[in-house]
């Protein structure tokens, strides 16, 4: 077995995959087919120079972009390619995870392996849950008092666990194998930046959704001063450009009610300071459509003349520009998804249109272009053009008629 090799936790695709005629194959950001389709079934996105794809003999192998088979060994499954060099395989129903060269990084003796973007991998060996440092070994460390223990990944290698026999929630940190916070809350959120939200069983001005920095071991935001809190944003679908950004604008979205009866909504930074979201917004108050502060705006629904329209706000709470959009879909590479009647479009970070919403169905920008899909109608006919394209609307690679 070999060891890891740390890499950058948000690698940018080189090759896209596209589909002809029921077959998979890969292109380049600027359209150049590299790989021609051939396969059942193929990995979406390539990182470097090796991808995994099904054959029509059913069977799961490694590929290089050259053509050439990796290794001859095949796989039950291989799962999304999680760093350019690594991937999550079954094979005779247990799971491990092989490099570009085929060789093994984890034994295949697993139940379950989930990976994630911090560098723990969550594992199931023997009905017993534990976890394994991507950045060392593959030695497997099982959760302690399983027993009286329910355990969730919360990220950034914190674990929520609930006790069985107090009916609460606490923190474990698998970094010191150590119970960080007590078993003592209601519940307990993700962690971001090594903060979560805690709601707690405390009586009087304790009592309520806070916000707990790990590090200084402490309440920024103390439980009770918000009628709620929440975390406006998934980050899954964050790229680190957004990611640093983010953190050093905002993290949390609160509530009070300062006449008893009008929810008003603040923005809260990651030390706790806070801003009133200015503007009229609508009764049914946010949507945030897996999106959020990407980038340092947040997105929040106003009403415009009786009407519920989709307007994005900065860290400090100011409308950025007049509401026009019916929906706000997050944003990619600068680029922030939009739609209007029925169809999908691209703003760029001020509000200025970049590409009109004419598309039934679009994606997000990675590596400077996106999937879309248009209906034209044509001499009474319905004509739908799909494929890649790139930041200023045109077509790199449609698919074929």
């Amino acid at each position: 077995m070999g060891s890891f090799i740390s890499i950058s936790r948000n690698p940018v695709p080189k090759y896209f995959r596209i589909e002809v005629n029921n077959k998979y194959g890969y292109i380049d950001k600027l359209g150049n087919e590299i790989v021609k389709p051939q396969f059942k079934r193929a990995q979406k996105y390539v990182y470097g120079n090796v991808f995994w794809a099904r054959d029509f003999n059913q069977n799961y192998l490694l590929f290089n972009v050259d053509g050439t088979t990796i290794s001859k060994d095949t796989f039950d499954h291989c799962s999304k390619q999680f760093t350019i060099n690594k991937w999550t395989v079954k094979k005779d129903d247990q799971y491990g995870i092989i490099d570009s060269t085929g060789q093994i990084l984890v034994p295949f003796e697993y139940e379950k392996l989930k990976t994630y973007r911090d560098g723990l991998i969550v594992a199931t060996k023997k009905d017993k849950l534990g976890y394994i440092f991507e950045e060392t070994s593959e030695k497997f460390i099982p959760l302690p008092n399983q027993e009286n223990y329910d355990y969730e990944y919360l990220g950034e290698f914190y674990f929520s666990f609930f006790d069985k026999k107090e009916n609460r929630y606490g923190i474990y940190n698998s970094r010191t194998g150590k119970i960080d916070v007590k078993a003592k809350h209601r519940k307990i959120g993700r962690v971001r930046y090594q903060q979560v939200l805690l709601e707690s069983f405390d009586k009087g001005k304790n009592k309520g959704i806070g916000i707990y920095d790990l590090r200084l071991k402490k309440f920024i935001v103390p439980p009770g001063e918000y009628i709620d809190i929440w975390i406006p944003a998934n980050v899954s679908y964050l790229e680190s450009s957004a990611i640093d950004q983010m953190e050093e604008d905002s993290l949390f979205i609160g509530t009070k009610s300062e006449d008893g009866k009008t929810l008003v909504y603040y923005v809260i930074n990651s030390h706790g300071k806070s801003f009133k979201v200015k503007g009229n917004l609508a009764p049914q108050g946010y949507n945030f459509w897996d999106s959020g502060f990407f980038g340092g705006i947040a997105v929040f629904k106003y009403k415009v003349q009786n009407q519920v329209k989709i307007g994005i706000i900065n860290p400090k709470g100011e409308l950025l520009f007049a509401p026009k959009y019916d929906g706000v879909f997050g944003v990619s590479e600068q680029m922030i998804t939009i739609s209007k009647n029925g169809l999908f479009g691209y703003i760029n970070l001020s509000g200025n249109e970049i590409i009109e919403p004419q598309f039934k169905k679009a994606g997000r920008f990675i590596n400077g272009i996106t999937y879309v899909k248009k209906e034209i109608l044509k001499d009474h006919e319905i004509i739908i053009e799909e494929g890649y394209i790139n930041k200023e609307g045109n077509f790199v690679w449609k698919k074929p008629q």
